[in-house]
């Protein structure tokens, strides 16, 4: 599983540290690819393909997905970390997340997010146990997410 949270410089060249929790099961085959709320996202290759197979193309498919997935094709490129675990980032991918100096990876499970740093912290402002409460219960109406038992 690919979780946590982990922000990292990047250098001049557009390379950042991918964190060493992550690296195991990125340089055995990754694509890194544009994906929503302006940040990247980087699928280990079984990932991605499971995740392409649920979007083909066939005559009848409608033309938003169609125009989805060649963006979302057209913005994918293999991960190549080099010698010291690093991923050179393609200029159009830190003009699309607004990664400058700083990028934050997320974890999300069965792939990871990178984004901004700027971008992580101004959204994770927000979050204060009241709004993470509000929110798992507007995300979670039937109750399926298993909650923590309170202590007593």
């Amino acid at each position: 599983m690919l979780l946590g949270q982990f922000d990292h410089a990047v250098d001049a060249k557009g390379r950042v540290a991918v964190p060493a929790q992550f690296r195991p099961q990125l340089a055995a085959g990754a694509v890194v690819s544009i994906g929503p709320e302006g940040r990247l996202v980087i699928w280990p290759n079984p990932a991605w393909e499971a995740h392409l197979r649920t979007l083909t193309i066939t005559a009848g498919t409608p033309a938003e997905q169609r125009k989805y997935l060649r963006r979302v094709n057209a913005g994918t490129r293999d991960v190549d970390l080099d010698g010291q675990g690093r991923l050179l980032l393609h200029p159009s991918h830190r003009e699309f997340a607004s990664i400058r100096e700083r990028a934050t990876f997320v974890g999300m499970g069965e792939y990871v997010e990178l984004c901004s740093t700027e971008r992580w912290e101004e959204e994770t402002r927000e979050l204060t146990p009241e709004f993470f409460t509000e929110l798992t219960d507007r995300i979670n109406p039937m109750g399926l997410i298993a909650h923590a038992p309170v202590p007593s």
